[in-house]
Protein backbone atom coordinates (compact mmCIF):
# COMPACT_ATOMS: atom_id res chain seq x y z
CA UNK A 1 0.00 0.00 0.00
CA UNK A 2 1.20 3.40 -1.01
CA UNK A 3 -1.11 5.55 1.26
CA UNK A 4 -3.94 4.23 3.71
CA UNK A 5 -6.24 5.39 6.55
CA UNK A 6 -4.68 4.01 9.84
CA UNK A 7 -7.08 2.93 12.52
CA UNK A 8 -7.22 4.03 16.13
CA UNK A 9 -3.81 3.31 17.29
CA UNK A 10 -2.28 4.41 21.08
CA UNK A 11 0.83 5.91 19.27
CA UNK A 12 -1.20 8.66 17.46
CA UNK A 13 -3.05 10.26 20.45
CA UNK A 14 -4.89 13.92 20.33
CA UNK A 15 -2.40 15.98 22.45
CA UNK A 16 -5.15 17.80 23.84
CA UNK A 17 -7.49 15.33 24.98
CA UNK A 18 -5.47 12.04 24.65
CA UNK A 19 -7.89 10.41 22.90
CA UNK A 20 -6.68 8.23 19.92
CA UNK A 21 -6.74 9.63 16.57
CA UNK A 22 -9.50 8.03 13.91
CA UNK A 23 -8.58 10.17 10.95
CA UNK A 24 -4.88 9.54 10.18
CA UNK A 25 -3.54 9.32 6.56
CA UNK A 26 -0.06 7.83 6.46
CA UNK A 27 1.60 8.60 2.63
CA UNK A 28 5.04 6.98 1.79
CA UNK A 29 7.64 8.71 0.74
CA UNK A 30 10.92 7.98 -1.13
CA UNK A 31 12.86 8.41 1.71
CA UNK A 32 13.79 9.55 5.38
CA UNK A 33 14.85 12.87 3.49
CA UNK A 34 11.75 13.64 1.88
CA UNK A 35 9.92 12.53 5.23
CA UNK A 36 12.06 15.20 7.31
CA UNK A 37 11.32 17.66 4.56
CA UNK A 38 7.73 17.41 5.15
CA UNK A 39 7.75 17.01 8.57
CA UNK A 40 9.87 20.28 8.50
CA UNK A 41 6.77 22.30 6.62
CA UNK A 42 6.16 24.92 8.76
CA UNK A 43 1.89 24.75 8.50
CA UNK A 44 2.17 21.53 10.92
CA UNK A 45 0.02 19.72 8.37
CA UNK A 46 2.69 16.32 8.58
CA UNK A 47 3.47 14.56 11.54
CA UNK A 48 5.20 11.02 12.37
CA UNK A 49 4.56 8.81 15.17
CA UNK A 50 7.25 7.11 17.43
CA UNK A 51 5.70 3.82 15.18
CA UNK A 52 6.85 5.24 12.24
CA UNK A 53 10.39 6.55 13.51
CA UNK A 54 12.98 4.83 10.58
CA UNK A 55 10.25 4.05 7.63
CA UNK A 56 9.63 6.25 5.07
CA UNK A 57 6.30 7.67 5.57
CA UNK A 58 4.38 10.55 7.10
CA UNK A 59 1.34 11.27 8.85
CA UNK A 60 -1.67 13.29 7.86
CA UNK A 61 -5.17 14.17 9.64
CA UNK A 62 -7.85 14.31 7.46
CA UNK A 63 -9.17 17.16 9.25
CA UNK A 64 -5.82 18.97 7.97
CA UNK A 65 -5.80 17.92 3.89
CA UNK A 66 -7.75 21.04 3.39
CA UNK A 67 -4.43 23.08 3.92
CA UNK A 68 -2.77 21.03 1.12
CA UNK A 69 -3.40 22.74 -2.11
CA UNK A 70 -5.25 19.73 -5.05
CA UNK A 71 -1.39 19.74 -6.64
CA UNK A 72 0.29 19.40 -3.21
CA UNK A 73 -2.41 16.66 -2.82
CA UNK A 74 -1.89 14.90 -6.15
CA UNK A 75 1.63 15.29 -5.60
CA UNK A 76 1.75 13.35 -2.42
CA UNK A 77 -0.10 10.56 -3.72
CA UNK A 78 1.54 10.74 -6.99
CA UNK A 79 5.12 10.18 -5.13
CA UNK A 80 3.49 7.63 -2.38
CA UNK A 81 2.26 5.68 -5.36
CA UNK A 82 6.10 5.52 -6.79
CA UNK A 83 7.22 4.19 -4.16
CA UNK A 84 5.45 0.89 -4.81
CA UNK A 85 4.46 0.93 -7.82
CA UNK A 86 6.43 -2.00 -10.29
CA UNK A 87 9.41 -0.25 -12.26
CA UNK A 88 8.57 -0.46 -15.71
CA UNK A 89 4.78 0.88 -14.81
CA UNK A 90 6.54 3.66 -12.63
CA UNK A 91 8.66 4.48 -15.16
CA UNK A 92 6.12 4.36 -18.27
CA UNK A 93 4.09 6.64 -15.95
CA UNK A 94 7.03 8.65 -15.30
CA UNK A 95 7.62 9.43 -19.35
CA UNK A 96 3.89 10.03 -20.13
CA UNK A 97 3.54 12.96 -17.35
Amino acid sequence: MFCFHRRRRPDAVDPETGERLDDVLVFRVADLGVKELLLSDARGIYFTTPHWNGYSAVLVRIRDLDGLDREELRDLVEEAWLTRAQKRLAKEWLAKE
